[in-house]
């Protein structure tokens, strides 16, 4: 397990971190700072904000900023934040959405959880989000919640020790790998990584499902259509199936296959439909069993199966 890509580039962090932005990170001090906050040995204040942006450990603004010290001095109730912090993480989603609120914007909230209690927490940020494809939420607390679901499924499938290793993982796959392609073995380990590569399946689909309003596998081909032509006509495909089984009902009797119940739905209806009915099969049948290079389904083939898909249904209905 510890030869894993993840492990690998965590190793490689400090470096790609000097090579990208011309620093080397000192994440250990700082976490060695504020681990008595985690630890519930003292209170968080506004010098542990200063010691988070402190240079010496990293270029924080570089990235990001506080507010002001007035304005948050005035505004923030560091002894509730304190409270917070200690119980994460419990009641989490309404513990972030009150530090949020406190410290106004969510990427600077991950900063304060990710070096107060690494174990649990990462920094929100795009590279990351990228790598994932994390879920997008109807709020920012929303959607850093998903990516905090995401870093702790990587951290335990690959036995990192804290979900801030899993984040700085995942920060240097993007940022050396996929961004540059500066490290082909990486590369290839990635790509040939299923668990990984259905973990980002399973978010991308998930948000084109809510995109589109897709439960139906229509919808989902119709929305696939110009991105995958080949996921789309196996959706497209399922849908067929199911409609014109549906429509048999119970004249079905002992059909088989799609060829053979088709025949059996011929009798007594228009030749043109039922052709199409066909064509749609065969269609269908390339897309499931894949014929070759060069009698590969189109994306015109995919289409046409969408549509005659939706003539069975709406004769059906």
């Amino acid at each position: 397990m510890t030869s894993s890509w993840p492990h690998r580039c965590l190793a490689l962090f400090p470096e790609t971190v000097q090579e990208r932005h011309g620093w080397r990170p000192d994440y250990a001090g700082l976490e060695k700072l504020l681990e008595p906050v985690g630890a519930k040995q003292r209170e968080f204040s506004y010098r542990d904000l200063e010691t988070i942006q402190n240079g010496r450990f990293w270029d924080f603004r570089q990235f990001w900023r506080f507010p002001a010290q007035s304005d948050l001095q005035r505004e923030v109730d560091f002894p509730e934040m304190s409270r917070l912090l200690h119980r994460l993480p419990l009641d989490e989603s309404q513990s972030i959405a009150r530090l949020h609120a406190a410290f106004k914007y969510i990427e600077n909230v991950s900063v304060i959880l990710r070096f107060v209690h690494p174990a649990h927490y990462g920094i929100l940020s795009p590279p990351v989000e990228k790598v994932l494809e994390v879920r997008r939420g109807r709020t920012e607390i929303e959607t850093y919640l998903s990516y905090l679901r995401d870093l702790r499924e990587v951290k335990d499938h690959y036995g990192l020790p804290r979900a801030a290793d899993a984040d700085m993982a995942l920060w240097v796959l993007q940022e050396r790998v996929l961004s540059s392609f500066r490290d082909h073995d990486l590369l290839r380990e990635f790509r040939a990584d299923a668990w990984f590569l259905r973990r980002r399946a399973v978010n991308l689909l998930a948000e084109l499902g809510e995109v589109t309003g897709a439960e139906d596998p229509l919808d989902l081909a119709r929305a696939l259509v110009d991105a995958n032509v080949a996921l789309a006509g196996i959706l497209a495909g399922a849908a067929l199936e199911r409609a014109l089984w549906s429509r048999a009902g119970g004249r079905a009797g002992r059909a088989t296959g799609l060829a053979e119940l088709v025949e059996r739905l011929a009798v007594g209806q228009p030749r043109d439909m039922v052709e199409g009915w066909r064509r749609a099969i065969e269609i269908r049948d390339r897309f499931l069993h894949g014929p070759g290079e060069s009698l590969r389904p189109t994306r015109r083939e995919a289409i046409e199966l969408i549509e005659q898909t939706e003539k069975v249904r709406e004769v059906s209905s």
